[in-house]
């Protein structure tokens, strides 16, 4: 299955041990971004990112990761047809 990966800087270390695992178990995974950790990184590009690739590739599926999961999920639905649900762990 092909996965697209893209997180906040909360997120940047969890979304690099994901991106891991899902390719070990024969997923196809794009890592959306950001590529390195920056405190200061603009989350909702790397999520609007990933919602444009998963609309662009019928499919597949997406996976934003942050400190809460909403505004990275309101971010990606900024995409028209992407459908972002937050999946939070509280």
């Amino acid at each position: 299955m092909k996965i697209f990966v893209a997180s906040d800087h909360a997120g940047f270390d969890l979304k690099a041990q994901l991106c891991a695992h899902l390719s070990a178990h024969g997923h196809d995974v794009t890592d959306v971004g950001p590529a390195s950790y920056d405190p200061e990184d603009d989350y909702p590009a790397f999520c609007i990112a990933c919602g444009e690739q998963v609309v662009a590739h019928p499919g597949s599926l997406g996976v934003v990761i942050g400190g809460s999961g909403n505004g990275e999920q309101i971010a990606a639905n900024l995409v028209d047809g992407c459908g972002a649900r937050s999946r939070g762990t509280s």
